[in-house]
């Protein structure tokens, strides 16, 4: 079964592998290390001869004289990258919380390498909302909306107009429908504004 190695102790493999002359490159860093750095260094080899990644078949003045790397510390990226992959992929219990209104999500679980595709059409049609937008201006008045409501929704829809003719800010136009919406939903029994409600429901945004 694979183990990651700490970060020192993998530094000290990938030494020894990339190293033409691995004894003499650990030699020279005996040389220069302080008493704590050399205790920290024989104890790095002694988790790479645990982990079977190398072999030290000989010493000599008490320092490594014979070394011996083994295949599968030259394959000790590749097997590293590997584990990542398999992490990734042993999720098998994701939790997911929306807070707030959310749109064109998708969503997939406990599976592996798969993929999906959706399709989200943000297309309007921009003739029905003119239109709906005409009946509102040539009907406010039987709305039974207050002053303020009406002059805001007169003032909402004009301002809506250009930008529906240009068929651009598809966000901007969600939010003014809703807004138009809101207003015609405080007015009291009126078959027109009830009309327009309708209308607005058949679009679909």
């Amino acid at each position: 079964m694979f183990r990651k190695l700490p970060s020192n102790s993998k530094t000290l493999l990938s030494d020894l592998v990339a190293s033409e002359n691995p004894i003499a490159m650990l030699r020279e860093k005996f040389s220069y290390s302080s008493s704590k750095e050399d205790i920290e260094l024989r104890g790095l080899l002694r988790e790479l001869i645990d982990e079977g990644y190398i072999n030290i078949l000989s010493w000599a003045d008490n320092l490594p004289y014979y070394l011996e790397i083994n295949n599968s510390a030259r394959t000790y990226d590749e097997r590293e990258a590997e584990y990542e992959r398999q992490q990734m992929n042993s999720v098998t219990n994701t939790s997911t919380n929306f807070y707030g209104t959310a749109s064109n999500v998708q969503l997939q679980q406990n599976t592996v390498n798969s993929s999906q595709n959706m399709i989200i059409s943000n297309e309007l049609d921009y003739e029905k909302i003119l239109e709906v937008f005409e009946q509102i201006l040539s009907n406010i008045s039987e709305f039974n909306l207050s002053s303020e409501d009406a002059q805001q929704l007169e003032d909402t829809v004009n301002e809506a107009i250009p930008t529906v003719n240009a068929k651009k800010n598809i966000p901007f136009i969600k939010n003014t429908l809703a807004i138009i919406k809101d207003i015609l939903i405080r007015t009291t029994s009126s078959l027109a504004a009830s009309g327009i409600l309708y209308m607005l429901s058949n679009l679909e945004v």
